[in-house]
């Protein structure tokens, strides 16, 4: 309002002040635009205003004020029409802008003015997974091919307040059974590596014990009687995974030598157990120092010496062959025998002495006298006599009846994700640019115990928080970042000793996504077997070496990183996998043909029209399909 305010409450002075135009304000972010400068009240306020202006002379005489006289009624009519004009021309203003415009030719036109034309919403697209069900009678046939044709119809199962919605398939795909559920590479071939503390072998039942004594060796030592190539330990524990059949050994000398430097075998490598421990053949034999010396006895042509010197002869191993005293029915020929000479100034606390590897070339079961004593003995004829004379009879320890073991593959621990994804099977039949749906939970991680760690934000992780992994796993090297893959990142996780600086993203247990910095040693794997499942489509690439077939899996190389990380027992993927659109294939018959008419017009009788994204200037194509007399005609732009 302009003007002085009015102090009367009479009427008498009504109309005196002017109402219009009215200042337009439009605050940001508004989702409509106020560009009325008047109403019908204030139009005819204003108007009757302008009778009392002094510089209208001629209307002074214009006493009345009344609704019923026609000069005021006039005014009234004129206040009508501002009115209208007003209003509809706010309505064309919203109409100019994007945000406000409420009429599809307004944004048609404003569209135009750029060169763009309005097109049809396309469908809404997405991948179909399909589980094919094998034939009990005939489980073979699972990994026969069977092909779901384009046109597929699918149903979704629709929600509260939801209507159901009909997607089909546009490719044929072959889908097979055998591709329902296939999980991720779950284990190795085992190879020995310089370091090695732990190995796997199969089975539950193995009657292993802390304390038993193994030996890992392989072609080197079995064609080369002088390799050093072999190692035997200790085990500290023995831990039975009976839900996997397998039965994990630890010892705590790491595998290899150092000074000067061995390696493990690394080809063909055997696992064997010693079931037993045996002493040499005079081990036991008395002391020729108690004995005394007469004419009566042939004392004096077994010992030499005098006194406090005097000794057995020969005491020591002869003719370069292990006698083992008493007869060992599990020691045969083939077999692997170690000698340890007891020693405490060489070797490890387990296995005290110098430690010689033999293998049972020949073996004898006889009696033999020597050194005042007599009893059987097992006679083994070595395959090397190497340092056989560093072993005493009273002190060396032999390690016998070696039962060989099947080794277990080793199992993976650490996550799947990255571009590359290796089965656990060889999958025949896959292709290049093929779709996978690949579902599992992520990655756990524990904060290691007397450890906490401040996130970037400055939020903490206590020792035994649990988080999962939010993105691939780096490393800082020189202050940069670099991508880790999962064999490297799981290797940094398993060496306790590890301080290379890993940067994380993780998730916390309230569901906050934390940029954390921290060491390999800092966490410990982790799993929880109520976590949700997530889920992601994936595509092979399309290069000809991106499906690589090994002995016993396929590797894939993909056309893009996989957007979680998963624990990788628990990765399923299904390679029936179809892409799909929202809509159903109908069919109808538009009409007839009159060669007398040009530019005919046919209607669909069943709408709307499905349109796909494509290739095109409007960004999309209708799924139309038009044939007369059999041929199909093709769609032009008019």
């Amino acid at each position: 309002m302009t003007g002085k305010p009015r102090k009367d409450t009479c009427g008498c002075c009504a109309g005196v002040d002017s109402e219009t135009p009215v200042k337009l304000h439009n605050p940001p972010s508004q989702t409509t635009i106020s560009y009325r400068i008047g109403t019908h009240s204030r139009f005819k306020e204003s108007m009757l205003a302008g009778l009392s202006q002094a510089d209208r002379p001629a209307l002074l005489s214009l006493g009345t004020r009344d609704d019923d006289d026609f000069t005021i009624a006039c005014l009234d009519g004129a206040a009508t029409v501002l009115d209208v004009l007003t209003f509809y021309q706010e309505r064309y203003v919203n109409e100019n802008y994007l945000v406000t415009a409420t009429e599809r030719q307004s944004v048609l036109e404003m569209a135009r003015l750029i060169g763009y034309e309005l097109s049809p919403g396309v469908s809404a697209a997405t991948h179909l997974a399909f589980t094919l069900q094998a034939n009990p009678a005939d489980p073979e046939a699972g990994a026969s091919p069977i092909t779901i044709p384009a046109g597929t119809r699918v149903q979704s199962v629709p929600g509260q307040d939801e209507e159901p919605q009909v997607f089909e398939t546009t490719t044929d795909i072959e889908s097979r059974a055998d591709w329902n559920a296939v999980s991720a590479q779950l284990a190795e071939p085992y190879h020995p590596a310089l370091g090695d503390l732990d190995m796997y072998v199969d089975g539950v039942e193995n009657n292993l014990l802390p304390g038993d004594a193994v030996l890992i060796v392989g072609e080197h030592r079995m064609t080369h009687a002088g390799s050093e190539r072999w190692d035997i330990r200790v085990l500290k524990r023995v831990e039975i995974d009976r839900e996997h059949l397998r039965t994990q050994l630890v010892w705590d000398v790491p595998l290899g030598h150092t000074g000067p430097t061995i390696h493990p075998s690394e080809s063909d490598v055997r696992l064997f157990v010693f079931r037993r421990r045996a002493s040499l053949f005079g081990h036991n034999a008395p002391d020729p120092r108690l004995m005394s010396k007469t004419s009566d006895n042939e004392l004096g042509s077994l010992v030499t010496g005098l006194g406090k010197n005097r000794r057995w002869k020969r005491y020591y191993i002869q003719n370069q062959q292990i006698d083992l005293a008493g007869s060992e029915d599990k020691v045969v020929a083939d077999g692997w025998v170690a000698l340890l000479s007891n020693e405490a100034d060489e070797g490890t606390a387990d296995l005290p002495g110098y430690l010689e590897l033999y293998r049972a070339g020949m073996v004898f079961r006889t009696s033999r006298t020597d050194y005042g004593i007599s009893g059987n003995i097992t006679r083994i004829k070595p395959d090397t006599t190497e340092n056989l004379w560093r072993f005493k009879l009273q002190k060396t320890v032999a390690l016998i009846a070696s039962e060989e073991l099947a080794i277990h593959r080793r199992p993976l621990r650490y996550p799947v994700y990255g571009d590359t994804l290796s089965l656990a099977i060889l999958a025949d039949g896959l292709v290049p640019g093929q779709y996978l749906a690949v579902s599992g939970r992520r990655q756990r991680l524990r904060v290691a115990p007397r450890v906490t760690l401040t996130a970037t934000d400055g939020n903490k992780l206590l020792e035994g928080d649990s988080v999962q992994i939010a993105a691939s796993p780096e490393k800082v090297v020189g202050g940069t970042p670099v991508r880790l893959s999962p064999a490297a990142f799981g290797q940094l996780i398993d060496d306790n000793n590890s301080y290379t600086t890993l940067r994380l993203q993780v998730i916390d247990r309230d569901g906050r996504t934390l940029t954390v910095s921290s060491h390999g040693s800092d966490w410990l794997w982790d799993s929880r077997e109520d976590d949700p499942l997530v889920q992601e489509i994936a595509r092979i690439d399309s290069g000809d070496d991106a499906v690589v077939d090994d002995r016993d899996r396929t590797t894939l190389e993909l056309t893009g990183v996989l957007e979680n990380i998963y624990q990788r027992d628990s990765v399923r993927i299904n390679f029936n996998v179809a892409p799909a659109n929202n809509g159903e294939t109908v069919t109808e018959i538009l009409g007839d043909g009159d060669a007398r008419l040009s530019d005919q017009t046919f209607v669909l009788k069943q709408s709307p029209l499905t349109y796909v994204s494509a290739d095109t200037p409007s960004g999309g194509a209708a799924e139309m399909e038009i044939r007369v007399n059999e041929v199909r005609w093709t769609e032009t732009p008019s």
